[in-house]
């Protein structure tokens, strides 16, 4: 799985190994370091969907727009820091 998630990585000129960047993501999207010799195929929807997820982040998107009104900061952990508030709370207003 890791592999997969690694896909979607910049190139990087300096031939980095930049897998931990995929890990970190994969990590607080909630998957265990067992999962990360998985086949993806073996994975539920929901864990797939955070593999895809993953496979966005790390391409380091400029915008990334979640069509997810029950999503807030608590289920993205870290990765939603740079979210305003205010968006969060314009959402759940919208979507209750």
């Amino acid at each position: 799985m890791i592999k997969e998630a690694c896909l979607s990585l910049p190139v990087n000129e300096d031939h980095i190994d930049e897998t931990y960047k995929a890990e970190a993501i994969l990590f607080g999207l909630g998957f265990t370091a067992e999962d990360m010799d998985k086949d993806p195929a073996e994975l539920s929807g929901g864990y797939q969907i955070r593999l895809n997820l993953t496979k966005v982040l790390v391409s380091e998107p400029n915008l990334l727009l979640l069509d997810e009104p029950r999503l807030s900061r608590h289920h993205l952990g870290p990765l939603a820091h740079p979210v305003p508030a205010r968006l969060e709370e314009r959402a759940h207003h919208h979507h209750p």
